[in-house]
């Protein structure tokens, strides 16, 4: 797997806390599926920085969704470490990693993760309601998401009926909605 630097690393700070973005660091890590006999992550390192743009580059299969699950914490490496800043993310419980990700990570999934009843303003507005935002404030911040990536004539349209482009900028929106440190895209212009 190659990662490529896409502009010049430029540290970045937060608007809510006023200091600086913490870098994400990978070292050494290994993963391997349960039933699997091989790992697909294989002794991986490298230093991501907020406010940089970098791409995984690898072929279907080698492993590039799994390896961004590991680096948003949703998943645990096998062996290595991944930390944020001076948190080493292994050695704090699970409630602390939930935090991390929230605070932290915001993802462009490739299946579009979507509530497919629910309308698009709603399914971009979930983003802000587990912060403590009411759904009204959430609902108008999603509609000014939506028109960003250029859905507003689609904001009251149930996410089933939205081609499958619609829904990934939809899942776009609901991604730029709040303000993180990292965004990690796993394939957003399939």
């Amino acid at each position: 797997m190659h990662v490529t630097p896409l502009q010049p690393a430029a540290r970045a700070t937060t608007e809510r806390t006023g200091s600086r973005a913490q870098d994400l660091v990978a070292r050494g890590i290994c993963y391997r599926y349960p039933q699997a006999a091989d790992e697909v992550i294989h002794d991986f390192s490298h230093r991501f920085l907020p406010g940089t743009l970098t791409a995984l580059v690898a072929p279907s299969g080698a492993g590039k969704s799994t390896l961004l699950s590991l680096l948003s914490l949703l998943l645990a490496p096998r062996t290595g470490t991944i930390s944020l800043g001076d948190v080493v993310v292994e050695r704090h419980r699970t409630s602390t990693v939930r935090t991390l990700r929230r605070t932290h990570f915001n993802q462009i999934l490739q299946n579009n993760a979507c509530f497919e009843s629910r309308t698009a303003v709603d399914n971009v507005a979930t983003a802000l309601l587990s912060s403590g935002v009411t759904m009204s404030s959430a609902r108008r911040a999603a509609g000014a998401a939506l028109a960003s990536v250029g859905l507003s004539s689609r904001a009251e349209m149930p996410a089933r009926l939205l081609s499958g482009g619609e829904q990934q900028r939809m899942t776009i929106a609901r991604a730029l909605l709040t303000d993180r440190p990292y965004l990690l895209a796993d394939c957003p212009t399939r």
